[in-house]
Parts: C-alpha cells; sequence; structure tokens
C-alpha cells in the first residue's frame, strides 16, 4: 500500500527513519498523517487531494510537516505542521489550523476543532 499513497522520496525518508530506529511503526504514523492532513485541508478549501498531492515528512521528536499541491490554485496556506505520538499498539497523528481572524492559543486550538480551517486527527493501531 505504502507504493499507493508514498513519493519515491517519502519512501526513501521512511527507510532512513526505519533504519536508524526499527521499533516505531514509521509507515504507520506515515499514512496517519497524511490522513489527518486531508481532513484538516478538505473543510477548509473543499478541494480533494490524492496521496500524491502531499508530500509528508516525519520527524523522530513527534513532529511532521505537509506540503500540499493541490491541483487549482487555492488562497490557503499549503503548508501544515503536525504532531504524532506512538505507543501501546496505538498511533495518533493530528494537524490542527487556526481559522482566520481568530487569535492564536489554546482558546483559538478549541474554537477551531471542527471549524472550517479546522484541525484533523488520524490514529491506527499496530
Amino acid at each position: 500500500m505504502l507504493g499507493l499513497i508514498a513519493s519515491a522520496g517519502e519512501r526513501a525518508a521512511l527507510a532512513s527513519l526505519a533504519a536508524a530506529d526499527g521499533s516505531v511503526p514509521w509507515e504507520r504514523i506515515f499514512f496517519s498523517a497524511k490522513e489527518a492532513v486531508y481532513k484538516a485541508w478538505y473543510p477548509a478549501t473543499g478541494i480533494w487531494l490524492g496521496f500524491r498531492d502531499a508530500e509528508v515528512v516525519l520527524s523522530p521528536a513527534g513532529t511532521f510537516r505537509a506540503v500540499l499541491r493541490p491541483p487549482v490554485p487555492v488562497p490557503v496556506d499549503p503548508v501544515y505542521e503536525g504532531r504524532w505520538l506512538a505507543g501501546g499498539g496505538l498511533v495518533l497523528t493530528a494537524v490542527a489550523r487556526t481559522v482566520a481572524g481568530r487569535a492564536a492559543g489554546p482558546a483559538a486550538a478549541e474554537a477551531t476543532a471542527g471549524a472550517t480551517a479546522g484541525s484533523a486527527a488520524g490514529s491506527a493501531a499496530w
């Protein structure tokens, strides 16, 4: 399945991460991170993306960054950042975006959940 959702560069980065720490389920984290990005992107834009329309880079520090390349121009920042956590057989990824016109911070993040520019999470068991 990785061949369907990851670019050659993403697969090479995952192989490097796995070589450095094979105890982390990098491929599951990667899939979950892409899902979280898409779940935050679509409500903000109404534009469907293919798996290859986002380039996701995972960090061993528990963060990730996604650069989206939508098929049409949109007035939305195409860079999404998120966090991941894996343990106890579970993977959790999250992306949060602020809604235009709202201040950043915990209150804004809470208000953003479920809003159009919203937040999204993905999870998987391994």
